[in-house]
């Protein structure tokens, strides 16, 4: 029989395990299709919250705050000092070729520090910095961690 004096240790331990949780994570919905086929309508992710601007790269998926759409998720495809262009209907990113798409708008800057060019999975079917520009690092929510 064990004795009392352990009887508050594992609510204990289940309630400050929590609490850490809420801390350092979040749970978000997926809602559209601007991140098809990677992550889907109603799908469920994990973020890591208070990430650093150095700690999120290149590829990687965040969520942030948008003033005119609530809460975005899209990947990171350029940060601060990478080249722009978009023309003919092809992104250019540092030079390089990397997505095709459909626009007839042409534009051409370098992001600047503490911001993020992103851009949605199923780019016919997003909104993002090609249309809105870039993502203020202080808008971001968190990065994604688990899909």
């Amino acid at each position: 029989m064990r004795p009392k004096k352990y009887i508050f240790v594992i609510p204990f331990m289940i309630l400050l395990g929590s609490i850490v949780f809420v801390r350092i994570f979040r749970i978000y919905f997926v809602s559209g299709d601007s991140m098809a086929p990677s992550l889907t309508d109603g799908q469920v992710v994990l973020l890591m919250r208070d990430v650093g601007y150095e700690d999120i790269d290149v590829g990687d998926v965040i969520v942030f705050n948008s003033a005119e759409n609530g809460f975005c998720i899209k990947r990171v495809a350029a940060k601060a000092g990478d080249s722009i262009t978009q023309k003919h209907g092809e992104l250019h990113i540092n030079n390089a070729c990397k997505y095709g798409y459909s626009t007839s708008v042409v534009v051409e800057y370098v992001v600047k520090d503490n911001e993020f060019y992103v851009l949605g999975d199923n780019s016919y079917n997003s909104t993002d910095s090609r249309s809105k520009g870039t993502v203020p690092y202080c808008n971001v929510v968190g990065k994604v961690v688990l899909s």
